[in-house]
């Protein structure tokens, strides 16, 4: 079964101030198909996203399931690093067996080179 760190934007309140980065934020929240590395990266690029659970799921419609806590499966389980609000569009899931990164967006998921502290996946070929 794949185990998913999960990312989420997380902005402290001394970063409100600062118009670009909540401008970032925002187009994050309106993640599409195809805008979602290039803004997913500005992102990451302002260190916007943190690790905030890991996701113990079969695939990442079960693992946002389980990211809003109405995971079907028992064996599904999230283990948060910290107060974890829902997943939702804009948060990133980073499949640790395959190294692989995907955005969440406003239909569906996106397949990401995603580069945020100890994770790069920009060696893997995204498919």
């Amino acid at each position: 079964m794949p185990h998913y760190i999960l990312y989420q934007i997380t902005m402290p309140n001394s970063q409100f101030t600062d118009q670009t980065l909540l401008d970032i934020r925002v187009d994050c929240m309106m993640l599409k198909q195809d805008n979602a590395q290039k803004r997913v990266a500005a992102a990451a690029a302002c260190d916007l996203y943190t690790p905030s659970a890991v996701v113990i799921a079969d695939d990442l419609e079960e693992a946002f399931d389980v990211g809003n806590g109405y995971g079907r499966k028992v064996n599904s389980d999230l283990i948060p690093f910290r107060k974890h609000p829902s997943m939702s569009v804009g948060d990133v899931l980073v499949d640790l067996v395959g190294n692989k990164a995907y955005a969440c967006c406003s239909y569906g998921w996106q397949p990401i080179i995603f580069k945020t502290g100890a994770i790069d996946t920009s060696n893997v070929r995204v498919a």
